[in-house]
């Protein structure tokens, strides 16, 4: 009777628990979801991709990504989740180079489309809505990191605008100083 007793305990710690432990999905913006060093491996830095909605808030429950860069390694990887299943999608880094403090501001013009824009990974969704990539950027990666369709994007510049279809950088960054930074 005891061991019945303890067995029924342990699982309902175990299924209190274990949906914790595997929770994994943020929950939408906040002021860690930038991009920020890991306590301890200070050449390990995340980036969070979001939907974003008409207001350019982040989508509760929408598809999400987050990026890591493994700057010792000039190595990146890439995982996106609550994507269509078979769909191909590009990361792409949109307009490097860019002073978005002056673009917000109203002192320079949006660079749309993107001239000069760089693919940075490409893959295709699976069947679980999941995309998972690494990728070797040639050089620093700077301001704006978007999860694109590869169809909206060339190569060099976007070529169709689907915002509902992709995830944008909640900050923008300058990895070639180690800083995260936002707009006034």
């Amino acid at each position: 009777m005891k061991s019945k007793g303890l067995m029924l305990l342990i699982l309902l710690v175990v299924s209190v628990t274990l949906p914790i432990a595997f929770a994994v999905k943020p929950n939408g913006p906040s002021a860690s979801n930038g991009l920020r060093k890991n306590k301890g491996k200070k050449k390990v830095l995340h980036l969070y991709l979001y939907e974003k909605n008409e207001t350019w808030q982040a989508v509760e429950n929408g598809s999400w990504a987050k990026i890591t860069y493994l700057t010792h390694k000039n190595m990146t990887i890439i995982n996106a989740h609550g994507l269509e299943p078979g769909s191909n999608y590009s990361v792409i880094n949109y307009a490097p180079g860019t002073n978005w403090t002056a673009v917000y501001e109203g002192d320079t013009p949006d660079p749309w489309p993107g001239v000069d824009s760089r693919e940075i990974a490409s893959g295709s969704i699976n069947e679980g809505g999941n995309l998972h990539l690494k990728a070797n950027p040639e050089d620093y990666i700077d301001g704006k990191v978007w999860l694109v369709l590869s169809d909206d994007f060339d190569g060099n510049q976007m070529t169709g605008w689907q915002p509902s279809d992709y995830l944008f950088e909640y900050d923008l960054i300058d990895l070639k100083h180690g800083l995260k930074y936002k707009p006034k």
